[in-house]
């Protein structure tokens, strides 16, 4: 991400400065380096206070990468290297100054899509008897079970010795409660929408994951317009001084 910070006087002072140029050069580098990480800060506290119980590496999902005196730009932006979804891929739909945005698919919907479980278009929501994690998330261990109880781990990083699964151990996990089966299209006569349903130990139905429209997403989070508030506020204060401190310490 690029931001053009706006400095009234700069030009006059830089003029003032001829001969100068390492230790502006100095200067202007401590000072990127500075409102970059002060914007980083900034930036993690509005994702948390933005979003609903981040997990800690969507709260830490920012990156700095640093200036140097023969490099004058310093950048801030969302990780797009992750070992899971990365973060710039998943809080993009929610980013920006207004307007929408739809999501793209998750690993588990590429998965249940390949399988022929998944329609075309449809996506995926938790239902009401899903089991959630401390974030608000489905749980990994059931998303985990319900691609192992269908079998769709295919050559995934998740497969495991699940995609082998016996029919004896599939008979023990229903079980458990564990009995899924797939509703394609809405049943009106028994009021089962499309989805993942789960048959549990009392006879009962319970929706576990819904499919549903792509889903779209509001932007609730200008990571942008943080950003360049920010710098225009701090850079012109810590350059001049560490250009103060350069000048000072000048041989």
């Amino acid at each position: 991400m690029r931001i053009a910070v706006e400095v009234k006087g700069l030009d006059a002072m830089m003029a003032r400065l001829q001969g100068k140029q390492k230790q502006i050069n100095f200067a202007a580098s401590q000072a990127l380096n500075k409102t970059a990480r002060e914007i980083e800060k900034a930036q993690r506290d509005k994702i948390g206070g933005t979003f609903d119980r981040p997990k800690p590496a969507t709260a830490k999902a920012t990156y700095v990468v640093r200036s140097t005196k023969t490099n004058l730009e310093a950048r801030i932006g969302i990780k797009n290297r992750t070992a899971g979804i990365p973060a710039a891929e998943y809080l993009a739909p929610n980013i920006g100054k207004s307007g929408s945005r739809p999501r793209s698919y998750k690993r588990s919907e590429m998965m249940l899509r390949s399988a022929g479980i998944l329609p075309a278009g449809m996506y995926t929501v938790p239902g009401k008897e899903a089991k959630l994690d401390a974030f608000g998330n489905m749980s990994r261990g059931q998303i985990v079970q319900i691609l192992g109880y269908f079998r769709t781990f295919g050559t995934t990083r998740l497969n495991s010795a699940r995609m082998n699964m016996s029919d004896k151990r599939r008979q023990g996990m229903a079980k458990r409660n564990a009995d899924y089966f797939i509703v394609p299209i809405s049943d009106r006569k028994l009021k089962l929408y499309p989805g993942i349903w789960q048959r549990t130990s009392s006879n009962t139905l319970a929706p576990v994951l819904m499919f549903v429209s792509r889903p779209v997403y509001k932007a609730i989070y200008d990571f942008e317009g943080t950003a360049e508030r920010l710098a225009n506020k701090i850079f012109y204060q810590e350059f001049k001084a560490s250009l103060s401190y350069a000048l000072s310490t000048a041989r």
